[in-house]
């Protein structure tokens, strides 16, 4: 491979990064940036008081605050239990699913359907809309606007 290819790769692969890139600095870079920021204001949605720097004022009183470091806990409690507990049985029911086991066909029917069910509801109403005939919502809706010319 010749070093042109490679700053070709490259570019390609970064062109092709570029829109995930741009999404993940609009909706999640910016706004913790900017939640990061109001912390250190007295900003109240909705409220007609105008934005006040405040400092570490906010960040003084939720640490001195016995609820906080109890809430605190409890979520960190709660990570510390679920998340190997749901690990461990989505494990377990990976491996289950692919064993051969006698009733294995009924199994994985029940086991997908939650995921398989709101798929073909949604297939259903798409084929709703743009049925292709006047009975279809999307065709009803261009007749409605343009009076059926």
């Amino acid at each position: 491979m010749t070093n042109h290819q490679s700053k070709d790769d490259t570019s390609t692969a970064l062109t092709m990064a570029a829109p995930a890139m741009a999404g993940l600095f609009l909706f999640v870079a910016l706004p913790f940036a900017l939640a990061v920021v109001l912390s250190f204001t007295n900003l109240r949605l909705g409220s007609p008081l105008p934005m006040r720097w405040v400092g570490f004022e906010q960040y003084r009183r939720i640490f001195s605050d016995p609820s906080f470091f109890h809430a605190l806990l409890n979520n960190g409690l709660f990570a510390l239990v679920i998340v190997p507990v749901q690990t461990a049985l989505a494990l377990g029911l990976a491996l289950l699913l692919n064993r051969p086991l006698k009733g294995m066909v009924v199994f994985r029917t029940l086991f997908f359907m939650p995921v398989v069910f709101p798929m073909s509801l949604v297939a259903v109403v798409w084929t709703l809309i743009y049925a292709p005939n006047a009975n279809g919502l999307m065709n009803a809706c261009l007749e409605f606007i343009t009076l059926g010319l």
